[in-house]
């Protein structure tokens, strides 16, 4: 690289409550060198700090930013994790971007992982920079973020949790929120995992495996009794979701991600049709999608956060 030249480098963590990823981005393609897969299981600041440490090594001298997606919420000023409501245990009012730029002194960010999605999706995504695009992740829980002429909602420090909005309050488990009913009881891949686990418990015939998870459900959801009906639920609370954020937002484009999303995607046909013909009176059309971005979503929101961030400094 020559002397001087900008550094085109970003590198993005994807920290999540069962592994995290880490990977360098350029900033300008979305290409991912160096990608690492690790256990989040009994791990600490100075642990994570290490890893990333080696990981970003090689790329150092071109690194222009770091950040870090969680699944919990930040300060407002992206330093510091407020919380995770419990699901990672060390990053609870952690100082995380203190802590990477004392040992790689390269700027740092940190953010919630459903913001850092849709910044990604908008980003590197493919989508042709519309007005409106919401992203809804479906993993453990359910996220909710949203780009919206050209600005990132809901704010760092908001505290909002999309994932939580009543979808069928006449039914699901009661949830941690203190509602039953809503999105992340119903449609998560923690949720479809519960429904069919309970009914499992309870000696229901079905070709599942006791304990079962969103993924073997998916897969049957075709020949199988039981998992059809944990992804009928799920459908059914996302109809309910999807007509709220239709006219909240007026989404040209819905991205699902998640882990959980990938599975159900093919059962999805009817609503993606449904949502196609919601009425808007610009005469344009909802579009439901699946992320294009798959596991590295984390890994370029993260790295995507930093590019916008480092572009708003320019100005």
């Amino acid at each position: 690289m020559r002397k001087n030249a900008p550094r085109r480098l970003l590198a993005g963590i994807d920290l999540g409550v069962t592994q995290y990823r880490i990977g360098i981005v350029d900033a300008s393609t979305g290409r991912i060198h160096g990608l690492t897969k690790l256990k989040t299981a009994g791990f600490t600041l100075p642990r994570f700090c290490d890893a990333l440490v080696k990981v970003a090594a090689p790329y150092r001298k071109d690194l222009a930013g770091i950040g870090v997606a969680v699944p919990g919420f930040s300060d407002h000023r992206q330093r510091r994790v407020v919380t995770t409501c419990g699901t990672v245990p060390f990053l609870e009012s952690c100082e995380v971007a203190e802590a990477v730029e004392a040992r790689l002194d390269v700027p740092t960010w940190v953010d919630n992982d459903a913001r850092a999605h849709a910044v990604g999706e908008f980003q590197y995504g493919g989508w042709g920079k519309p007005r409106s695009l919401v992203v809804m992740t479906l993993g453990t829980g359910v996220g909710l973020a949203w780009h919206v002429e050209g600005r990132l909602y809901p704010p760092p420090d908001h505290g909002a949790q999309g994932g939580h909005m009543s979808a069928l309050p006449t039914g699901g488990n009661p949830c941690y929120c203190g509602i039953s009913g809503c999105l992340e009881s119903l449609a998560s891949g923690t949720a479809l995992a519960a429904a069919a686990n309970e009914c499992l418990a309870r000696f229901y015939p079905s070709k599942l495996c006791a304990p079962t998870d969103a993924e073997q459900i998916c897969r049957l959801g075709a020949s199988d009794d039981l998992a059809q009906k944990c992804i009928g639920r799920a459908i059914e609370a996302l109809r309910g979701a999807l007509h709220t954020i239709h006219h909240l937002y007026f989404p040209d484009v819905l991205v699902l991600g998640g882990s959980a999303s990938l599975g159900l995607w093919p059962h999805l046909s009817s609503l993606r049709k449904w949502f196609a013909r919601a009425e808007r009176f610009d005469g344009r059309h909802n579009r439901l999608v699946l992320s294009r971005l798959g596991d590295k979503a984390g890994v370029l929101g993260a790295a995507a956060l930093v590019r916008a961030n480092l572009m708003s400094a320019e100005k």
